[in-house]
């Protein structure tokens, strides 16, 4: 990967599958981001209020808190920080409350590492010191 597309920032990667978690933790942190994990929204609460990222990378269905709850209390302690969805829950009543809770991007399991990654660049790109 050229330096123009190596990643920037810190991200917390939250899903309940530890596979999953682990293929998403080394594909951020091979594209040059700071990943972090966690299996579950409360935890992940937790985290962002210790750590702040710059990106949440969530699953919707995890035990705990719903999906909708999870992302309300990340914008809540950290509005900046942005979230994307990525989970195999497409249906409209989700969708509609994913993007409502604060969610700004919605990836469909299973995913493609690069959509991924691009999708951190694109959401991290402006946060980039100049040379």
């Amino acid at each position: 990967m050229n330096d123009s597309r190596k990643g920037y920032g810190r991200v917390l990667v939250v899903d309940d599958d530890p596979d999953i978690r682990t293929v998403l933790a080394i594909g951020l942190s091979d594209a040059g981001y700071a990943c972090e994990e966690a299996s579950n929204g409360p935890d992940a609460i937790e985290m962002v209020k210790r750590n702040g990222y710059d990106v949440v990378f969530m699953d919707l269905l995890m035990p705990g808190l719903s999906g909708g709850e999870t992302i309300s209390m990340i914008k809540d302690i950290s509005p900046k920080t942005a979230v994307v969805v990525i989970s195999i829950v497409s249906d409209e009543e989700s969708m509609r409350e994913l993007f409502e809770s604060g969610a700004l991007v919605y990836i469909r399991k299973p995913f493609n590492m690069e959509e991924v990654v691009e999708t951190a660049n694109s959401l991290t790109r402006s946060k980039v010191p100049s040379p």
